[in-house]
């Protein structure tokens, strides 16, 4: 499981620190415990030649966190701040041999305010935020759509409010599929993910045109992700988690419960993501790079010996070490790649180390060199790890960000 913690945000204070170089990142109090240790972790936020110092406590309504065992399952822990620090802290029991994988992101959105006064304004200027035209359902009705299923979750009217998009929702929600259509599941195990088409039986028919939470003026819905259009039909991208039965237990719904399923296929990275695509920036029409930042800061803790790490869902830039084993070694050549919605990128790696064993103070921190890595075409960089301590590696791509901290005996 996911914890997403509903924490208030400062998020003028976190753009700014996006300007200026910060990075979220998890330190681990014992990088090496023993089996049946308990293993204490920090988030914090700060600048890459200051590491672990954090000078943002990452109060954020969006931070996510988790925690991968070497088996690949993934569990939630309760998270405390630490003002005296700026960090958060959490802890959980190493129960397996192996590498766990503690996993933080922070996708920040403007402030809440600011997007209600937004909303006002553009509320003053015009009487309306939709157009309507009267529909028939008469209209294009040369054909049936036969509903496959039904979604239960805890959204709806008279429950929780769906987040904007699904991807951001990390509630676990049921798809029962019909009995009579239990046979068409069969294989679909094989896919980690799915793309789910529902019916958004609560939303009006008769709308075409809109306006978006992004910008005062009104496009037509084909434009736009509006619920209300000609033809309700939802899609979303989920995580499958497990199948028992006629059941589907998934991640990043974001429909009512109750509401009706059209259809489910199988998601391929490769077929259905297309890098470097979306909506223009500034247009009006969604979040843009200047109003939208993704950090992601993750952890290798090593409980007896390195494993393979199996996180199902990565953060959308992530920092991954092809050798597992080689990375715990002094004087090692650390083959390292940064993966960018699931395709590796070119990018330059920053990469600093220390001693965790006395606390450092502002001048010993910024007198540490911070090495560069440039990366090859096909986004591999090797790291040398020169000397024994705790490694930071991070990058950024785009509006995203990424740091790795790992232990060198």
């Amino acid at each position: 499981m996911v914890r997403h913690f509903g924490l208030s945000t400062v998020v003028v204070l976190l753009l700014a620190g996006l300007a200026n170089a910060h990075y979220l990142w998890v330190t681990v109090d014992n990088y090496n415990p023993k089996r049946g240790d308990v293993v204490v972790f920090r988030i914090g936020l700060g600048h890459e030649d200051e590491f672990p110092a954090s000078d943002i406590l990452p109060r954020t309504e969006n931070l996510f966190v988790e925690i991968i065992q070497p088996d690949g399952k993934s569990f939630s822990v309760d998270i405390s701040e630490d003002p005296a620090t700026k960090t958060l802290v959490g802890k959980f029991v190493a129960e397996q041999e192996g590498t766990y994988a503690i996993v933080a992101r922070l996708v920040a959105r403007p402030k809440k305010g600011q997007e209600q006064r937004q909303a006002q304004e553009a509320s003053e200027k015009e009487k309306w935020a939709e157009v309507v035209k009267p529909f028939s359902p008469q209209e294009g009705s040369g054909f049936t759509v036969y509903p496959i299923g039904v979604i239960r979750s805890p959204y709806g009217p008279e429950g929780k409010r769906p987040p904007h998009q699904g991807r951001y929702s990390h509630e676990v929600c049921q798809i029962v599929v019909d009995e009579k259509f239990a046979d068409a599941l069969k294989g679909i195990e094989n896919s980690s993910h799915l793309i789910v088409l529902y019916w958004m039986h609560k939303a009006r028919r008769d709308v075409i045109a809109s306006r978006t939470p992004f910008s005062d003026e009104v496009f037509g819905v084909f434009a736009t992700r509006s619920p209300n259009r000609p033809n309700p039909i939802g899609i979303c991208v989920v995580e499958l988690l497990e199948r028992k039965g006629n059941v589907l237990f998934v991640k990043g719904l974001d429909a009512f419960d109750g509401t009706p399923v059209v259809d489910i296929k199988p998601y391929s990275f490769g077929i259905d993501a297309v890098l470097g695509s979306g909506i223009l920036a500034g247009a009006g029409l969604g979040p843009s790079a200047t109003t939208w930042f993704d950090m992601s800061a993750k952890a290798l803790v090593d409980v007896g010996k390195p494993s393979p790490t199996k996180v199902r869902r990565p953060p959308r830039l992530d920092i991954v070490v092809l050798d597992n084993s080689a990375r715990s070694k002094k004087g090692a050549s650390v083959p390292i790649l940064a993966f960018d919605n699931g395709l590796p990128v070119s990018l330059t790696f920053l990469a600093v180390s220390l001693e965790l064993k006395k606390p450092l103070k502002p001048s010993e921190t910024r007198a540490r060199k911070v090495i560069s890595l440039p990366t090859t075409d096909g986004g591999l960089a090797h790291l040398k790890l020169d000397r024994s301590g705790v490694w930071l590696v991070a990058c950024q791509h785009g509006n995203a960000r990424a740091t790795l901290t790992f232990a060198v005996k």
